[in-house]
């Protein structure tokens, strides 16, 4: 064997090895870019997970604030430990709701989960009420006069 054909066996050896390694390097990249892109599932079904908590702990203040509402001005020493602990209810869930806050915003400053869920909420409600204004307008049932 000439040295001419020592130097292409090797050159041929050389871009194959290279060429595999090309390969390789495709391959990993591709499993990176499918890990990343499933952890950003991930991270957004958690963002979306800690909205539900966001909005369960609204409406559990909400429930504690319409509760407080019904006392009056506490007169004995068991009716003020009652209110008390209806206050502190209250703001328990609002500290929770403060968490979830929190939590949400440090998987992602930039999107929020919770902003899009209050959003939906509104749009949801205001199609309630055009769809209840609609029910008034044809009301199903007429009363027949005999």
């Amino acid at each position: 064997m000439t040295i001419e054909e020592l130097v292409n066996q090797i050159g041929l050896w050389v871009g194959a090895v290279g060429g595999l390694f090309g390969i390789f390097g495709i391959l990993v990249a591709v499993f990176q870019w499918a890990i990343i892109r499933e952890r950003k599932r991930e991270l957004v079904e958690a963002q979306f997970l800690i909205a539900g908590i966001n909005s369960t702990a609204l409406q559990q203040q909400q429930a504690w604030t319409n509760q407080i509402a019904l006392y009056q001005k506490p007169e004995t020493q068991s009716e003020f430990e009652l209110y008390q602990f209806l206050v502190r209810a209250r703001d328990d869930a609002a500290l929770i709701a403060q968490l979830a806050v929190t939590m949400e915003s440090a998987i992602n400053a930039e999107t929020s989960a919770i902003h899009e869920n209050s959003r939906k909420s509104i749009e949801y409600q205001k199609l309630t009420n055009k769809l209840q204004e609609e029910t008034l307008k044809k009301p199903s049932l007429q009363v027949v006069s005999g």
